[in-house]
């Protein structure tokens, strides 16, 4: 997972590595930093966790724990305390790095699991273990896990999904080595995510693969608006955000105020995209090219990608979204019905993928894992498949093209509702970016629909009229609330939790 780090490291060691509060490490010092911290690790543990601080020690924390030869549990800091102590216990870290700023923090955590906390930006030493951090590195098995990721569980309790040395080496291969992107050294990547989610940890080891330059966003403040300054500033040549980010910059005003001729690629991800999003990114980013990044945790980051295209993609759209197109290099995909039988090109079904992304299954969760993992006897292709409760449609161009989650298929007096379509409707009549459909269990333990839409007081009433004019009854909203901006979750999407909060039953 490093190898790209360290071969820049040797090869060009003076190059910029990393800028972080508009300063500037090589990949020799970065190298050095990482390494004094590696040095003071305990040698016997398989997963060490990395408080996510906004710092070079941060990520130089990461870069150490793999050079010990374990994997990285990253821990978000804005986690409510109640999901660090689960991903604590769930993970079983029991060495945890963090800056010295966030000690007291990370000491008021309640686990029955007895953790150590070793800070990362006070350490000081040379580079006699060099070459034994080296070894560690190198020898660790393709199936050795880089890093545990801890998303949300339907429990309460964080899911915890393991990233192999060759799931991980297979992503890279895809992104760097097959000549869809010609990334390079000269490159300046931005880093918009917190280290959580798995989009950051593609970002910064893509750069690293390829000798580029990091550049991540301070995670304090309104994220959305520094991304834009340090993509001013730095020259940003590659981005990745949820599009979501550029609905709120748009809302704002923001993207009027800004032009970006020298990025290169941009990749809009973690949410289904809306084609007028795209275009309004296309604006500030003339020269970009713009993939639409679709991917499961489960399959290391990203499995598939669609690039726009001005001719073909208007063609494309359902529901007013761009399709997710055709999977990674190394990537085998299945569209199925609920029995797993594969369905026909241009119906819809459950999207399966097959390959050497697809990570073994949930930490710790073999029962998760048995029904989430399966195979298909009946399918000539054997092996690992693993469900993303997705709903897709192949088009006769063989882009995938997604609908909605297969949980976002609710039965709404005995009809099956794609809220996904509700959704489309609402944002082509009333031309807002975001708008969300939920569905409520009333007291009456019925389904119930509520809509969330920007900005819309004053035209409700012509809104369900329109409503009632292009969807049956059973698929209109029966309350819809106004917010001035939609809640975002620490990955930059939509906090859909948050506005069923916000919903009050008459």
């Amino acid at each position: 997972m490093i190898s790209g780090f360290i071969r820049n490291y040797q090869l060009n060691p003076n190059s910029p590595a990393i800028i972080v509060d508009d300063v500037s490490y090589s990949y020799q010092t970065l190298f050095e930093i990482a390494n004094r911290i590696s040095s003071s690790l305990p040698s016997d543990e398989k997963l060490i966790g990395v408080y996510t601080d906004y710092s070079v020690h941060t990520y130089a924390s990461i870069i150490a724990v793999l050079l010990k030869g374990a994997g990285f549990v990253p821990i978000n800091k804005k986690f409510p305390k109640d999901k660090i102590e689960n991903i604590i216990k769930c993970s079983g870290v029991k060495t945890i790095l963090c800056n010295t700023h966030s000690i007291a923090d990370l000491e008021a955590i309640n686990t029955d699991a007895a953790f150590s906390i070793h800070t990362n930006d006070q350490l000081v030493g040379s580079d006699n273990v060099l070459n034994q951090e080296l070894r560690n590195n190198h020898s660790v098995s393709a199936t050795t896990i880089q890093y545990v990721l801890f998303t949300s569980g339907s429990t309460g309790v964080p899911k915890g999904i393991g990233i192999t040395k060759s799931n991980f080496a297979s992503f890279l291969e895809a992104m760097t080595r097959t000549g869809v992107y010609n990334f390079n050294s000269s490159d300046v990547f931005l880093q918009i995510f917190e280290l959580s989610f798995d989009v950051s940890i593609a970002c910064t080891f893509i750069a690293w693969e390829v000798g580029a330059c990091l550049v991540p966003v301070p995670t304090e403040g309104i994220v959305f608006i520094e991304a834009l300054e340090i993509m001013k500033k730095y020259d940003v040549t590659v981005a990745s955000m949820a599009p979501s980010a550029v609905a709120y910059m748009k809302q704002l005003r923001l993207l009027e105020e800004f032009n970006f001729p020298k990025l290169r690629y941009t990749f809009l991800t973690g949410e289904a995209l809306p084609y007028n999003l795209a275009n309004a990114w296309k604006q500030v980013a003339p020269d970009s090219i713009i993939e639409n990044a679709y991917g499961p945790t489960e399959v290391t980051v990203w499995s598939s990608m669609y690039r726009l295209d001005e001719v073909n993609t208007p063609k494309e759209i359902i529901n007013g979204l761009v399709p997710i197109g055709k999977v990674l290099h190394g990537l085998h995909y299945i569209v199925c019905d609920d029995k797993l039988k594969a369905v026909k090109q241009g119906e819809f079904g459950e999207l399966l993928l097959n390959g050497n992304q697809v990570s073994d299954g949930y930490w710790n969760d073999a029962t998760k894992t048995s029904t989430t993992f399966v195979s298909l006897p009946d399918n000539e292709m054997k092996g690992h498949w693993y469900r993303t409760g997705d709903i897709v449609v192949e088009n006769e161009l063989g882009n995938l093209v997604y609908i909605n989650r297969k949980d976002n298929q609710v039965q709404i007096n005995g009809f099956r509702v794609e809220l996904g379509e509700i959704e489309f409707r609402i944002k082509e009549y009333t031309k807002k970016d975001s708008a969300v459909v939920l569905a409520f269990q009333n007291k009456n333990n019925t389904l119930t629909l509520i809509s969330f839409i920007e900005n819309i007081d004053n035209t409700v009433n012509d809104l369900k009229t329109h409503l009632m004019a292009t969807l049956p009854p059973y698929m209109i909203p029966r309350k819809f609330y106004s917010v001035t901006a939609m809640p975002l979750n620490n990955s930059g999407k939509i906090d859909r939790k948050k506005l069923m909060e916000m919903h009050t039953e008459e």
